[in-house]
Order: C-alpha cells, then structure tokens, then sequence
C-alpha cells in the first residue's frame, strides 16, 4: 500500500528496527512486494504510519487533503522514572 504525504508517496507502513548503542534506527527496513523477511519481522521496533485523506464529495480535492502520521514503539521494558537514564525501547 502505497500513501501519499506531504507531497511524498510513502508506503503506508514503514518498519523500523534497532540501530546502534540500542536505539532505533533513522532508516526504515527495505519491505518487498512479500513483505517484511522473519528477520526483519523479529527485529521490528517502531512501526511508523502515514497516509493522506481526501474528501469524498466531487468537488475540487485541491488544498483539502490531510495528512496523517503517528508511531508505534514496542517497548520490551517499562521506561525508566530516573531523569538520568535514556528512555531505550529496549534495555
């Protein structure tokens, strides 16, 4: 599934996995037209999600689109209440 926004088409889902010293990688995995491997699948840490909304009348859709994104983190361990300790998804 294919999205469009911000003037950029996205997939609609991007997967995400650690980087290094823990932390989640900037870059989404590669997802072929299969979907994710079972590596890929085992390493997923962040789910990233945007699409476009257009509306459903005949009228004009130019400058009524909305584009919508949010994320999933998949925590393996609560975070930690210390001000001093990086907030990892996993530890």
């Amino acid at each position: 599934m294919q999205s469009v926004s911000a003037g950029a088409t996205l997939p609609v889902f991007q997967y995400y996995g650690y980087g290094s010293g823990g932390a989640i990688a900037t870059v989404p995995f590669t997802v072929g037209s299969a979907g994710l491997t079972a590596a890929q699948a085992s390493a997923t840490a962040k789910v990233a999600i945007s699409y476009q909304v257009l509306p459903t009348d005949n009228e004009s859709t130019n400058g009524r689109a909305v584009d919508f994104s949010d994320s999933v983190v998949f925590r393996l361990t609560p975070p930690s209440g210390s001000p001093n300790v990086a907030n990892l998804p996993c530890a």
